[in-house]
């Protein structure tokens, strides 16, 4: 099995949202990769993916540079870039909407997360994962992706979701609007929780448990 030498901002952010927002469903969770989160008492996996763009990823690893630091040059350097990112730096309370846009940029559409999740079921299938009793995928996306309704994308995982080893809830983040929306795909139900109010303590506290 892999092994990450440093915790990454993204699956340290999964991790503190699933425990603050579905605390009924996931606690506990350690760290780790094949699967990226996992639980030995509530015997679960979760893979970590993202379904934004190459710009947005890019100035989130800028916030978490400019936030870290305790140099002047780098947090300086980093807070330049998300600018030239076109994400304006404002702390702990991050907000991801770009200015200036142009909007076919800075879309997730139904051809992204089908992709997504087809990708990881051909991973989980391969052997090279640890394989717990429930599987779980958290997917970050744009709330462009909302825009096909949640019946629509729904049906998409759906069909993407198939193999000896499949995905029991898929959670997807959507980032700007600080969502969180869990497909139960078993019993084919699905629920939205907001964390407007919680942001930019589950931000902080991300990168407090990076190292």
């Amino acid at each position: 099995m892999g092994k990450h030498t440093k915790n990454r901002y993204d699956e340290c952010y999964a991790k503190i949202l699933l425990e603050g927002i579905f605390g009924e469903l996931y606690a506990d969770l350690s760290i780790k990769d094949k699967p990226d989160l996992f639980s030995e008492k509530l015997q679960l996996g979760i893979e970590v993916t993202s379904i934004i763009p190459e710009s947005l990823r890019e100035a989130q690893e800028n916030w978490v540079k400019a936030y870290n630091t305790n140099n002047n040059d780098i947090r300086k350097k980093s807070i330049d870039r998300m600018g030239q990112l076109g994400y304006e730096y404002t702390g702990g309370t991050q907000a991801w909407i770009r200015i200036n846009k142009d909007p076919m940029v800075d879309e997730s559409v139904l051809s992204d997360i089908q992709r997504a999740v087809s990708k990881k079921i051909k991973k989980m299938n391969s052997g090279q994962y640890r394989i717990f009793d429930n599987m779980d995928l958290y997917i970050k996306a744009m709330m462009s992706l909302m825009n096909n309704g949640e019946e629509g994308i729904f049906n998409v995982l759906k069909a993407a979701n198939e193999g000896n080893v499949y995905f029991r809830n898929i959670i997807v983040n959507i980032v700007e609007d600080n969502k969180l929306v869990l497909f139960d795909m078993t019993n084919f139900q699905y629920e939205i929780r907001s964390f407007d109010d919680k942001q930019s303590d589950y931000s902080i506290k991300a990168c407090e448990i990076m190292n």
